[in-house]
């Protein structure tokens, strides 16, 4: 008896060993649970705010602080609104209500009053040529100024009138000085001939010239003989003989002086002595220089002339001196 209840108890045992070891193993297999998971996320609460009594709106509404508000957010507005108006950039620009100027004006120094029309802020003028100026009559107009033109060639320039990002250019011409060559004076300080230089007759001079700017003049030799009658080109030498006429002369370079000041020139001009037609085998003769203006085709007042004598040799004409 004692021996079939020890077998009981440890069958009981064995038992309860093998259930223990199933459940540690069952316990380690399987995998733990995340509790934080679980757990739901804390939302925050939100505050209740406090109604306003109407009779409170009623006064919030019309309390002076949000009044004054109201007031200066409109008082910024406008300001905005002006100040936009104000700085915005000009969208038309006239001179003499045209888009397109040109001026001619004369030779002597002038004023001329010009009309400006622009929705621009304001406006100036820029780049004038040297010889004029302006200066602001009124807020749509000014007056342009010129100086004389003492030059006897016309002259032209432009400016700008500008408002902001526009611009219109005025172009402007002025006259040249009536051209007189009376005006001109012309000094014939030294002449002098060098005879014979092959077989020819060498002039040679210094000349100043006075109020001649920009006007081209040419020498001319001339020859007269002892009754003072002009000596005529040989029948050989029409290069040296005057249109129409037939004197004998000759041409130096053209001198174009570059200041109405005096300047001074030196020319030199060589007349074959054989293109000289004398009437006599032995004559006295007068050489002259002067100055011939192609722009008006007149001689300019002061000459200046040597003597000298000539003679006929042997075919050919011989020069020499006093």
């Amino acid at each position: 008896m004692e021996n079939s209840m020890e077998k009981i108890v440890k069958r009981l045992l064995f038992v309860l060993f093998l259930s223990f070891v199933f459940l540690s193993v069952g316990a380690q297999s399987k995998p733990k649970r995340d509790v934080t998971k679980d757990r739901k996320p804390v939302t925050s609460v939100p505050k209740v705010q406090k109604s306003i009594p109407r009779f409170e709106n009623k006064v919030a509404m019309n309390s002076p602080r949000k009044n004054i508000r109201n007031s200066s957010s409109r008082h910024k507005k406008r300001s905005s609104k002006t100040l936009r108006r104000r700085h915005s950039l000009a969208t038309y620009l006239y001179v003499d209500g045209r888009k397109s100027v040109s001026l001619n004006i004369g030779h002597l120094s002038s004023k001329l009053e010009l009309l400006v029309s622009t929705d621009g802020h304001d406006w100036t003028v820029t780049n004038l040529p040297s010889w004029c100026s302006y200066i602001k009559t009124s807020s749509n107009s000014f007056m342009l100024y010129s100086l004389a033109n003492s030059e006897y060639e016309d002259r032209s320039g432009y400016f700008y009138v500008v408002a902001d990002d526009q611009y219109l250019r005025v172009d402007i011409m002025q006259t040249a000085v009536p051209f007189n060559v009376n005006n001109i004076k012309a000094t014939i300080s030294t002449m002098y001939l060098n005879h014979n230089c092959s077989s020819s007759l060498l002039v040679y001079a210094t000349i100043y010239v006075q109020n001649a700017k920009g006007i081209e003049l040419v020498p001319v030799v001339f020859v007269n003989d002892g009754t003072g009658s002009p000596v005529k080109a040989s029948n050989s030498w029409n290069s040296y003989a005057m249109a129409g006429s037939g004197d004998v002369y000759v041409a130096g370079n053209t001198i174009k002086p570059t200041a109405n000041s005096s300047q001074s020139f030196t020319v030199s001009m060589y007349l074959p002595n054989n293109a000289m037609q004398l009437r006599k085998k032995k004559d006295e003769l007068r050489c002259f220089l002067c100055l011939y203006c192609p722009r008006t085709r007149s001689y300019v007042t002061g000459s200046a002339y040597v003597d000298f004598k000539a003679k006929v040799k042997r075919g050919n004409v011989i020069t020499s001196s006093y």
